[in-house]
């Protein structure tokens, strides 16, 4: 899909209401909706709920806090893309939940794909996405010094 064709859909975030990712997903124009209570019965049926109504081609878990929070809820969806971003090279508390409820974990390093994978998950379901540093910077010629490369990292 191009930049624009993925402009024109519709974008939305559900997340806790004093989540810092949700501040940041409403100031890119992203409808947001808040999960009061992320455990209890009720938050579960108004996530349902909305999911249904909203219909995502891609339902992305920032975290498997989020996918024990609201994976419960997507059973029978049918929701196309089901993924997860791993950001953390700690064991997998519950593997089968990543093989149940995601279609691909996008890992942020090589560390952390060998980490899931050594729990079970299938080498096809896991993407090495690094979290947005361009490693480059760190391998261009030319001098290396802290002056040289500060301003560089600060505007990361």
């Amino acid at each position: 899909m191009d930049g624009e064709a993925a402009r024109s859909k519709p974008r939305c975030s559900l997340a806790a209401a004093d989540a810092p990712l949700r501040h940041r997903l409403a100031a890119d124009q992203f409808a947001t909706r808040d999960l009061t209570a992320p455990t209890s019965p009720l938050t579960l049926t108004r996530a349902r709920r909305f999911l249904r109504r909203f219909k995502p081609d891609i339902l992305h878990f920032n975290d498997p806090r989020a996918m024990s929070t609201v994976g419960p809820a997507i059973a029978g969806l049918g929701i196309p893309a089901r993924v997860i971003s791993r950001r953390v090279d700690y064991p997998l508390r519950n593997p089968t939940a990543y093989r149940v409820l995601v279609d691909a974990l996008l890992c942020v390093s090589e560390a952390v794909r060998q980490r899931c994978a050594a729990a079970g998950i299938a080498h096809g379901q896991l993407h090495l996405v690094p979290d947005g540093v361009d490693a480059g910077i760190w391998y261009q010629r030319g001098p290396t010094s802290v002056e040289m490369v500060r301003p560089r990292l600060l505007a990361v």
